[in-house]
């Protein structure tokens, strides 16, 4: 087994969508994809960075302890949001397999006593919660896109931005926002593996893949930082 991806984050954009991309998309093609990619980045010793979508911390909870892996997930949270954290996000914590950081809420955002507040009415604290997750701190190695709305653009844009030249990679058949990602990435760079995830459903196959990817890729920045 390589060890490129050893202790290294994987940024996992990941939803089930509600809003703009909720018809096109498939929850249970979503599970499937999200537990794949969670069970190959675990297998390779790799760690998880996501933003604790309440409709995903669920199958990073079960996954994390089916693979009794402690310790190997991040999740980060804007305080706009701290109240609505999800019971599974919670457990995750407790429970010692991930652990949260909580990042500033604008104050122009900070919701009303009582009040829930939606992404669309928090840019400001979503973009600075996304600055911070994709940092040169946590350094993600690659980022993988599954389901989502229009949200997963702005962190595909973001992670791009902090992480130049890091590989992406997007799941095409749950739908969602990531399936038009995939649908880029196979016609801007159309080799076998891009067209398979914007394509296939052998989700085990494919996220095999992407990880056997990503450690290449990991390898070759290695030889050349060596010569």
């Amino acid at each position: 087994m390589s060890l490129q991806l050893q202790d290294r984050f994987v940024f996992l954009s990941a939803s089930y969508p509600a809003r703009r991309y909720r018809e096109t998309a498939d929850s249970q093609e979503i599970a499937s994809a999200v537990k794949a990619c969670l069970g190959a980045i675990f297998h390779a010793r790799g760690k998880i960075l996501f933003g604790g979508h309440p409709s995903i911390s669920p199958l990073v909870l079960m996954m994390a302890r089916e693979y009794g892996e402690k310790g190997r997930v991040l999740i980060f949270q804007s305080r706009v949001f701290e109240a609505g954290l999800s019971e599974a996000t919670l457990r995750l914590c407790d429970e010692g397999y991930g652990k949260i950081t909580l990042t500033n809420a604008d104050p122009s955002e900070s919701p009303q006593p009582g009040g829930t507040p939606i992404p669309e009415n928090t840019p400001l604290s979503l973009r600075y919660m996304r600055e911070k997750m994709l940092s040169l701190e946590t350094n993600p190695a690659a980022a993988v896109f599954i389901g989502g709305d229009t949200g997963i653009f702005a962190e595909r844009n973001l992670f791009s931005a902090k992480q130049p030249g890091a590989p992406l990679y997007a799941v095409g058949c749950p739908g969602g926002a990531a399936r038009d990602i995939a649908q880029e990435l196979a016609a801007a760079n159309p080799t076998p593996l891009h067209l398979k995830l914007a394509t296939s459903r052998n989700y085990i196959a494919l996220m095999l893949h992407v990880v056997r990817d990503i450690e290449g890729h990991l390898g070759r920045k290695t030889l050349v930082a060596a010569q």
